[in-house]
């Protein structure tokens, strides 16, 4: 509340006086209040969950006009839906700081930083025919928000603690109107008592969720993300061609084509066998500082040994060990030796590798491999 100099004097000469009375007069029923509370229906949110903001006004006596900006985190969380909820208004609008063209007011005369803050306004005027209602105790404005990926932290929404508005800048303050419509005011009116924003505000949890593996949405029907069978790694990833060794000699593209994060690509590391993206070839997928906090291996099937090809010297494997598999102490290699998708590694597979050697004419694709090795499970003995 603003008051004269003059106003100022009489009352620090006279507090000792009148100290009782303007206490008795705060406490009458004539005392105008108008709250604001803001609730969210979700405390905690983990990356890409989304929580229903709600402002609520309520008012002792009738306010004719409204402007009301809430502000938000916008490095933890982005803001949609934004929707204005009275009805009983001639004007009614919601938008955000990148749709207001009085965003640079808003931040002036709320001191609020811009750089860490977004917001949400909400206005009401009153008139047109819209009789102002007698008292306000109704929710005004609601949003969404949904959490960032790869980010955490408590996230702010709040309202500015007092009335701003001048007749320099009319837009993006908190300011109420008077109880007339058509008119609106400077600053709060001396007959309001207490306009209360100390529990305007509210806190969400932001907790970003553990980056994982995830496939492309032009990844190929059949490319596989194998949990079960993955042995030290967190799993395994097949069923699509990196070298190109089917019946058209054609590669269906690199792993990093078909597989990103749940950050981004940015997060996602490809360490290939030599220059080959083969058998062997190690999936990471990082977090924010860098670490590795999965590690998938991809399959190739057919090129046990991990050079690139398919040919006699992976077929040299199967005949060796054959059935037992004895010698080769790798699921990874297990897996792939199973060219006939039959979950053993037997002469079936040889006759495979032989038959086609470097041609590998006929033998079925990586991608009607990886379906039928999806529900096998390997055993080591």
């Amino acid at each position: 509340m603003k008051k004269s100099k003059k106003t100022i004097g009489i009352v620090l000469s006279l507090i000792l006086i009148i100290a009782t009375v303007t206490t008795v007069l705060v406490a009458t029923a004539n005392t105008k209040e108008t709250d604001i509370v803001i609730t969210v229906d979700k405390t905690e949110l983990s990356a890409g969950q989304s929580a229903t903001v709600s402002v609520k006004v309520t008012s002792n006596y009738p306010i004719a006009t409204m402007s009301i900006p809430v502000f938000y985190d916008k490095t933890l969380v982005d803001v949609s839906n934004a929707t204005a909820t009275l009805t009983d208004y001639a004007v009614s609008s919601a938008i955000t700081d990148a749709e207001s063209k009085d965003s640079s007011k808003v931040y002036a005369n709320t001191g609020i930083s811009s750089d860490k803050f977004g917001f949400v306004l909400a206005t009401y005027i009153g008139g047109a025919g819209k009789a102002v209602p007698e008292t306000v105790d109704s929710v005004v404005l609601t949003f969404k928000i949904t959490a960032k990926t790869g980010v955490s932290g408590t996230e702010v929404i709040k309202c500015v603690s007092k009335s701003a508005k001048t007749d320099e800048n009319i837009a993006g303050m908190l300011y109420f109107g008077s109880p007339s419509s058509g008119r609106t005011i400077n600053s709060i009116p001396e007959n309001i008592e207490n306009i209360d924003l100390s529990n305007a505000s509210a806190n969400v949890k932001i907790g970003a969720e553990p980056n994982t593996i995830m496939l492309k949405e032009d990844a190929p029907f059949e490319a596989i993300i194998d949990t079960v069978n993955c042995g030290e790694y967190n799993g395994t990833i097949y069923g699509f061609d990196t070298l190109g060794w089917n019946d058209a000699m054609e590669a269906d593209g690199a792993i990093a084509d078909f597989i990103t994060t749940a950050y981004g690509d940015d997060y996602l590391e490809i360490i290939d066998v030599d220059g080959v993206e083969t058998t062997g070839a190690l999936i990471n997928v990082l977090d924010e500082n860098g670490d590795v906090v999965e590690r998938y291996v991809y399959i190739y099937f057919g090129d046990v040994n991990g050079d690139g090809l398919v040919d006699n010297g992976d077929s040299v494997y199967m005949d060796t060990y054959g059935l037992m598999f004895e010698g080769i102490d790798d699921l990874i290699q297990l897996m792939a030796a199973d060219v006939s998708g039959d979950g053993m590694v037997d002469n079936a597979d040889s006759v495979y590798s032989n038959t086609y050697g470097l041609m590998f004419e006929g033998m079925p694709t990586q991608a009607e491999l990886g379906e039928m090795n999806v529900n096998n499970v390997y055993e080591m003995v």
